[in-house]
């Protein structure tokens, strides 16, 4: 696995901004913070550490998006941003979808067949 300084800067600096509107001090201690919120997160949760990250852009098209949603994160709340990538966490061949939750619900009801970015966080 990449250490975090292999990542790309600008996909660090993208994730850094994607979850600007989160609480914690920094990317990383919001993802484990979002990990640890998901309603279906594996028990134990895995032991994320910031220097074994791996950031992947990528595309996904909806359905794609919607099968990654746990069905407690359904909801007809309107998204509070309409653009910026959607986070999912990859853990054991399992994605879990930590940002972009309302947009995915969104482009649900609206029928969107687009592609949409998603920044695919993997761990070692």
């Amino acid at each position: 696995m990449l250490e975090r300084k292999a990542v790309p800067d600008a996909l660090w600096v993208e994730l850094t901004q994607v979850l600007a509107n989160h609480r914690g001090a920094s990317a990383f201690k919001k993802l484990v913070r979002l990990l640890e919120k998901h309603p279906a997160r594996p028990t134990p949760s895995p032991q994320l550490r910031e220097n074994r990250l791996l950031i992947e852009a990528q595309e996904w098209g909806t359905e794609r998006l919607w099968a990654a949603l746990d069905a407690a994160q359904h909801t007809e709340k309107n998204p509070h941003a309409a653009a910026g990538a959607i986070v999912v966490l990859r853990c054991a061949d399992t994605d879990f979808v930590l940002d972009g939750r309302r947009r995915i619900n969104h482009w649900h009801r609206t029928c969107d067949q687009g592609m949409h970015r998603v920044l695919l966080i993997k761990f070692d």
